[in-house]
């Protein structure tokens, strides 16, 4: 162990040195001044500092506070003629560190007692040190799985809450963000087209390697044509996200060098969004970019693509047929109910000039919810034959008989993807389903179930949202929802309902429900009863 002693008293520092000179395994150096202990301690590297507090010129706490900074793992030892603790509480007052205080004249017995305590403290640092070395590399393995997951759940839809909890494991905090594409142009692809193939994912991989030295960014599958890459930023859209954006794109194009590899390569890149739920049209939106980069264009932003004007109907058409499909997926009947109810209120304030478009739109919604209700259910379902939809069609002068056929048969699907995937989901998210389901009126958290069927809370979250199609909270609060509406329809109060289903805010809980089902749940059941 190496010491560095320091005082003024050169009788002291020989006092000092022939009590240690005799132990083994010590490296002694001394220093008169406090800007020679700073000197000798930058050279020398002390693992312990032993310093006298009153000396010429940069005293000892000014010198500790230097080489703290310079050594931030020494141990320091005060030293001092004072019998009393007032120099000990204003170095902890500066955050020194110190490990003890000595009095003058020292006594041996104290000072080598000391300094064992000293080597103990030592190797105790060392073992944390190597500890915290070791889950760090462990940490550093398990890295590439999390962010792997993490884009995974990005282009697959992710809830806000996983967000959150993948923000925590990823170790920083963003607000939005943005997906960008790399890929080889289509007319560039020679006769040699697998070994070309082969070389452009070559030059793929180590173009990541420079992309992730240029900014924090998660980047999908190195084996993939194309490259996806998500930037998480700290910034909301706009402007001078926009601005973010192309600075992104042109700094790494700019990394492509001359040559017929690199000048093969052409990006797209999507908007900045904020919220966590629609991230994944970034995604979409950067792969649409790519697919428009010419002969001419290395990259393509997708807010430059020209777009047609879109009515505000439209948008939320479209928003509501992608949850209602996200639904189908995954075989939620329940959720399926509430989202056409909706459609079916928004159809009905659209006005009868766009009947056509509505038809269309809701024919494409029919057929592509057989397409997923198809691809998600083991089950023979019926085929929409041509004679099967156009007699749906046939009533074409009723939009409304029209959407109420289609919402029939979808309900159908739905049920019927639910039955199959029932039968082959996880028995862990059974028994987390089960004590939900039993559970809803009471307090209930995600740690909490997590602890009752034995897996982590951010496992059981990702496996919630894959089995399911929506997380722990969206659950829980359907169901709520759910038994609400049976309760009202008994004729609860609002106010009791609120407490049986397991809220403890009435207002708090009105909001949930009013959100839910667009109406409060004073009017809803009036509601019921005149829609009858």
């Amino acid at each position: 162990m190496k010491i560095l002693v320091a005082d003024d008293e050169l009788i002291m520092l020989e006092s000092v040195c022939k009590i240690l000179k005799h132990e083994e395994g010590l490296v002694l150096e001394t220093a008169r001044t406090g800007r020679e202990a700073i000197e000798k301690a930058e050279a020398f590297s002390p693992d312990l500092v032993i310093m006298d507090i009153k000396m010429p010129g940069i005293n000892g706490l000014e010198a500790l506070a230097e080489i703290r900074r310079l050594l931030p793992s020494a141990i320091f030892i005060i030293l001092s003629a004072y019998d009393n603790f007032t120099y000990a509480q204003e170095a902890i007052n500066l955050n020194l560190n110190v490990f003890s205080y000595l009095v003058k004249p020292i006594n041996k017995n104290d000072l080598l007692q000391i300094i064992s305590k000293a080597k103990d403290r030592m190797e105790q640092i060392k073992l944390e040190r190597q500890k915290d070395l070791e889950l760090r590399e462990r940490f550093k393995k398990v890295m590439p799985f999390i962010e792997s997951e993490f884009l995974h759940a990005l282009v697959n839809g992710i809830s806000s809450t996983q967000f959150y909890e993948y923000q925590k494991l990823l170790g920083f905090e963003f607000n939005s963000g943005f997906f960008l594409a790399i890929s080889q142009r289509e007319e560039t692809a020679s006769p040699d087209y697998e070994e070309q193939k082969y070389q452009v994912r070559e030059y793929l991989v180590s173009l990541a390697d420079k992309i992730r030295h240029l900014f924090k960014c998660f980047i999908g599958p190195l084996q993939t044509n194309p490259l996806t890459i998500f930037f998480p930023l700290t910034i909301k859209p706009g402007e001078e996200a926009r601005t973010t954006v192309e600075n992104y794109g042109w700094k790494i194009l700019n990394q492509l060098p001359p040559g017929s590899t690199g000048q093969e390569l052409v990006l797209g890149v999507g908007e900045i969004y904020s919220d966590p739920t629609t991230l994944r049209q970034s995604y979409y939106e950067a792969l649409q970019a790519l697919n428009k980069t010419g002969s001419e264009e290395r990259i393509v932003y997708y807010h430059d693509l020209p777009k047609p004007p879109r009515l505000l109907w439209e948008e939320q058409l479209t928003a509501y047929f992608q949850e209602v499909w996200n639904a189908l997926s995954f075989g939620n009947a329940m959720k399926v109910q509430p989202l056409l109810d909706k459609l079916n209120s928004l159809l009905s304030q659209i006005s009868e000039e766009h009947k056509d478009q509505l038809l269309f739109e809701l024919l494409v919604f029919y057929l592509t919810s057989y397409r997923i209700a198809k691809e998600n259910n083991g089950l023979d379902l019926f085929a929409p034959s041509f004679e099967r939809t156009s007699k749906i069609f046939q009533s074409s002068d009723d939009l409304k008989k029209v959407f109420s056929l289609i919402s029939a048969e979808i309900k159908l699907m739905a049920t019927s993807v639910q039955e199959t995937r029932e039968k082959s989901i996880k028995p862990v998210i059974k028994e987390a389903k089960a004590l939900i389901d039993q559970n809803y009126q009471k307090h209930i958290s995600l740690e909490w179930l997590a602890e009752k069927v034995n897996v982590s809370s951010f496992y059981l979250s990702r496996l919630f949202k894959e089995e399911l199609g929506e997380s722990f909270s969206e659950y829980l609060t359907r169901l709520r929802m759910e038994k609400t509406v049976q309760l009202l329809a008994e004729g609860r109060s609002v106010k009791e309902c609120c407490f049986l289903v397991g809220y403890n805010d009435p207002n708090y809980f009105s909001r949930i429900f009013k959100k839910h089902f667009g109406v409060a749940p004073s009017d809803w059941v009036g509601k019921q009863t005149g829609s009858e």
